[in-house]
């Protein structure tokens, strides 16, 4: 019996010893896991980071653009409230100023808007009671005699339309602010792109 106690008592050794080496085979297989598992933890933290920071990133730029944007509207619109003021002042003073010199006016803007056509002159209610036989011969002298005056009125408070047929040239007080106006609202404009 002795002997079979030493039989089993070396196969139970052997099996403990065999089952030690086969836990700290596990244990160390198991810590190797928990290191590759830290490793891609890190790994992954890391690529999440990056996102963030990139993401973080394009909205700062996006933020940075829209102020960029506001700024400029609003400086394009202040440049237009300005030169909207100043042209509205320099048509009321038009308007406003004395007859000699309103006449000047008149007279400058027929000079340089004669057609080489046979026409008409439509004025405004006011400018017609102005046409005074200086006014109308300086239109014939001008005109080579191709214009003459129209009894219409035009529905305006200043200025004139010359009409040759089915061709009118505009030049009624407010026509002329309005497309000065325009033209410099397109000049704000391009320098305002220019200095992007």
């Amino acid at each position: 019996m002795d002997g079979l106690n030493k039989i089993t008592e070396h196969i139970i050794e052997k099996a403990r010893i065999e089952a030690e080496e086969i836990i700290k085979k596990a244990q160390s297989d198991a810590d190797e896991i928990n290191k590759c598992s830290e490793t891609q933890k890190e790994k992954i933290r890391a690529e999440a980071a990056e996102k963030l920071r990139i993401d973080r990133d394009k909205i700062i730029k996006m933020g940075e653009s829209a102020d960029r944007q506001n700024e400029k509207s609003l400086l394009l619109e202040t440049k237009r409230a300005a030169i909207g003021e100043i042209i509205l002042e320099a048509k009321n003073s038009i308007k406003s100023c004395g007859r000699e010199e309103y006449t000047q006016i008149l007279k400058t803007l027929l000079k340089n808007s004669v057609p080489d056509k046979n026409g008409e002159v439509i004025f405004s209610k006011k400018d017609k009671e102005l046409a005074d036989k200086e006014l109308t011969e300086f239109i014939t002298q001008i005109s080579d005699g191709k214009l003459s005056i129209s009894n219409e009125t035009l529905n305006t408070d200043s200025g004139f339309v010359i009409r040759c047929g089915k061709i009118e040239i505009n030049c009624s007080v407010d026509s002329i602010f309005e497309d000065k106006l325009s033209k410099l609202c397109d000049i704000v404009n391009a320098c305002v792109n220019a200095a992007e």
